[in-house]
């Protein structure tokens, strides 16, 4: 696997969760603004301007986290299943845990994509085979 994969990987395995600390600063951040508007005693028609236009924002970003979460997890779940160097027991967790758990994909990442054994080339063995005659 080369740099531009793992870098493009990484990405994929920590958008959804950098996406859900956004969103949820923006909600906490909306909600105060709301109760603030209410103490003040402002209008009914302001506070729901207020909503709408920063809640539509949160929906999309919402939207583009839950489709960057589904790719994320299918992307995972073929790399674990093609991964060679893992065995059977340990690849059945992962994708299992994968399904579940989002932070799976970001421990799958650190452990198996940035620091997991390197897959042998063809010619590599062919070099390092001993005949003996």
């Amino acid at each position: 696997m080369n740099k531009k994969e793992k870098i493009w990987l990484g990405f994929l395995a920590f958008a959804p969760f950098a996406a859900a600390v956004i969103i949820n600063g923006m909600i906490a951040k909306n909600l105060t603004s709301i109760m603030a508007m209410i103490f003040e005693d402002a209008f009914f028609s302001d506070i729901l301007a207020l909503i709408l236009k920063d809640y539509s924002f949160i929906f999309i970003l919402w939207g583009i986290s839950c489709i960057l979460s589904l790719t994320q997890k299918v992307v995972y779940i073929i790399l674990a299943l093609k991964n060679k160097n893992i065995k059977r027991t340990i690849k059945f967790l992962y994708i299992v845990c994968m399904v579940f758990f989002e932070i799976a994909v970001m421990i799958y990442f650190y452990l198996e994509v940035l620091h997991g054994k390197k897959e042998k080339k063809e010619e590599d063995e062919e070099e390092n085979t001993v005949w003996i005659d």
